[in-house]
Order: C-alpha cells, then sequence, then structure tokens
C-alpha cells in the first residue's frame, strides 16, 4: 500500500507540474513580464522570473506541485473511504444518512494514511529519488494509470450517491 500511495503522490506530482509547464506557454499572468518596465527591475534585481516560478512548483520538499498533490491524494483516500461505506449501506439495504462524524473520521484516517505511509519523515523522497529514474514510457505508463485510477474513483464516488 505504500509503494502505492507514494507512486500516486509522484504521478499527481508529475503531471501537476508538466501541466503548470505547458500552460506558461497560454498563461496570460506571464504577459506582465514581457512588459518593458517589468523586464528592467527583474534584471536590475538579477531575477529570472520564469525560472524562479518553476521552482517554486518543482520544488519536491516545500514546492506548489507537493502540496497540490498531497491534498489531491487526502482527497481521494477520503473518496474512497466515502464511497465504500455508500456502498456498504446500499447492499446492506440500511439508509443510514452519514452524518459530520463520519466525515471527521474519514478526514483523520486520511491524514494518517498520508502521514504515515507518505509524509513522515519525508518518506515520499526516498520513493521520489527511485521513481525518477524511470524510463520515460514508464513514468508515462504509471502517469496514465494514476490519471485513470483517480478518474475511476471519482466516477464510482458518483455512482455511490
Amino acid at each position: 500500500m505504500e509503494i502505492s500511495l507514494n507512486v500516486l503522490l509522484y504521478c499527481v506530482y508529475n503531471i501537476h507540474y508538466n501541466l503548470h509547464l505547458s500552460f506558461n506557454k497560454i498563461n496570460p499572468a506571464n504577459l506582465i513580464q514581457k512588459i518593458p518596465f517589468v523586464k528592467r527591475r527583474y534584471k536590475q534585481l538579477g531575477i529570472n522570473i520564469e525560472s524562479e516560478i518553476n521552482k517554486a512548483f518543482a520544488d519536491k520538499k516545500d514546492g506548489i506541485s507537493i502540496s497540490v498533490s498531497g491534498g489531491v491524494l487526502l482527497a481521494v483516500l477520503f473518496v474512497v473511504q466515502f464511497t465504500a461505506v455508500n456502498f456498504f449501506n446500499r447492499f446492506a439495504n440500511n439508509h443510514t444518512i452519514l452524518s459530520g462524524g463520519y466525515f471527521v473520521t474519514f478526514g483523520i484516517i486520511s491524514l494518517m494514511l498520508g502521514y504515515f505511509f507518505m509524509f513522515r519523515k519525508d518518506k515520499y523522497l526516498i520513493y521520489f529519488s527511485q521513481f525518477e529514474k524511470w524510463t520515460q514510457s514508464k513514468r508515462r505508463k504509471y502517469n496514465w494509470l494514476s490519471f485513470l485510477f483517480i478518474l475511476i474513483i471519482v466516477i464510482v464516488f458518483f455512482v455511490s450517491l
């Protein structure tokens, strides 16, 4: 389970960072950087703003992409639990309405799973260093599998309602 969660975390991180790089080309906020006085100011400061923004996304310890992928993974764990309870209630012919206590419990379980399997002592960084040695085709395969897994989880969630 630990390896699967870390593979999913790495793939969501990779997808998010690659989407960021792809949208850099069409991002209207990047037009601000092309204004001449802004360019001059960044040059005076010795800053390449594009590379700084990319570093902020790529940082595996405190970056934007790892924060987003961690949030997505915790949300996926939450939705899996919620969906499983919904299906159990449906098949058991139990018409219990889930109260706030269930949601708090699901949230706590998701946080604990994420913490102990991935984020405790930055365990995910060890896995990331292994996953970065993957070939491009293997990385692409796992990215697609992760995307399909999350898509299936979302579809099953809506079916369970």
